[in-house]
């Protein structure tokens, strides 16, 4: 009692002595991925009330953290920092959340591994030829925005079509390259390491006309909803794929790949595309590490793995280098750029592989 005080606490709308005793040492961790979840049903505009709409919350934050790579962990210690800290949403038995429940046994089946290797750039070029070629070049693009960008998949999906920035003038002596801005303090928006206003130029040298092909995006998606550049307010997606739609589509192009093992999951973009710009000498390690947004440069570390690619390409069949980089070609264009992302080229098949070419 001398220690603590006597005073009411649970009346003002705070946790009991005992309740927080209870949690121990973990209550800092649980207040910080409870305040991240509700960081994020923020920024979508999602409630929490009544408890269908929480279940439908858990369930986007689910698929969104899935996406990043996280495994089933981070959704099982999230379960248990609102069970501990707010135990009237979940209900007893987690009866009030019956989709968070079955998406947690989904994740758990299909947890990405924690080894995450860096996929080689002719790898993601030829992913992205395939979902192209299915149909899918909103995905294709995507990929490509992924690998270039360094984004986390859940950053990228949460971008708006006003968060993506045109060129500046010749005349204004700033970088002639699109950009996008991460977070914009107007939204109140954070990221996931809690900062605001975060920019990436769309400068890629290898890639260099996906800015104008993200303008397309754009300008295609306010087409699509009757929008105006006046009229934008910021509430319309950049893109309209949904990330688990994306995963699934992702999934399949790396099998019909045969990629195996190398492939599991989209976030290992944001390791790729350093180790890309490093092993090429494309950017500095500074440079890297600013586009990628670590704190420091151990963070870094943990995502830049230029030498492991001599080790990773040994293992990719030529006729899939070759059908990456030639649809880098494609996109990289000679003749004027086009606003609209181009059909990709048809892969120079294996014999093994000729019968499967017209499947696509």
């Amino acid at each position: 009692a001398e220690k603590f005080g006597k005073e009411l606490r649970r009346s003002i709308g705070q946790p009991g002595l005992p309740e927080v005793l209870s949690i121990g040492k973990s209550s800092k961790d649980y207040r910080k991925r409870a305040d991240r979840f509700f960081d994020f049903c923020s920024r979508m505009r999602f409630r929490i009330t009544p408890s269908q709409c929480l279940d439908n919350s858990l369930c986007d934050y689910a698929d969104f953290q899935y996406v990043d790579g996280e495994g089933v962990e981070h959704g099982e210690k999230l379960k248990a920092s609102l069970n501990a800290l707010y135990p009237e949403l979940l209900g007893p038995s987690l009866c009030h959340v019956p989709n968070f429940v079955r998406s947690l046994k989904g994740w758990r089946r299909m947890a990405p591994t924690r080894s995450r290797n860096a996929i080689p750039e002719a790898v993601m070029f030829a992913i992205s030829a395939i979902l192209d070629r299915r149909g899918h070049a909103e995905m294709g693009l995507v990929n490509r925005t992924l690998f270039s960008t360094y984004l986390r998949p859940s950053a990228l999906f949460m971008l708006m079509t006003v968060d993506l920035l045109e060129a500046p003038s010749s005349i204004s002596g700033m970088a002639p390259f699109p950009a996008l801005i991460l977070a914009p303090e107007e939204r109140d928006e954070r990221t996931k390491t809690g900062q605001y206003d975060q920019t990436v130029l769309l400068d890629d040298a290898r890639d260099p006309r996906l800015g104008m092909e993200l303008i397309g995006q754009r300008d295609l998606r306010r087409e699509q909803f009757g929008l105006t550049a006046e009229a934008d307010v910021g509430e319309l997606p950049l893109f309209g794929v949904k990330p688990k739609q994306f995963v699934e589509e992702w999934k399949s192009a790396v099998e019909w790949l045969k990629l195996g093992d190398m492939c599991r999951s989209p976030y290992q973009n944001r390791h790729g595309g350093p180790s890309r710009d490093i092993q090429l000498r494309l950017r500095g390690l500074l440079e890297v590490q600013r586009r990628g947004h670590w704190q420091s440069a151990t963070s870094l570390t943990n995502y830049e793995k230029a030498a492991r690619l001599h080790k990773l390409i040994a293992q990719v069949e030529p006729w899939v280098l070759e059908l990456g980089e030639e649809y880098r070609l494609r996109c990289k264009g000679d003749g004027p750029m086009s606003s609209r992302p181009r059909p990709p080229c048809r892969p120079r098949p294996s014999p093994q592989n000729a019968s499967q070419i017209h499947m696509l």
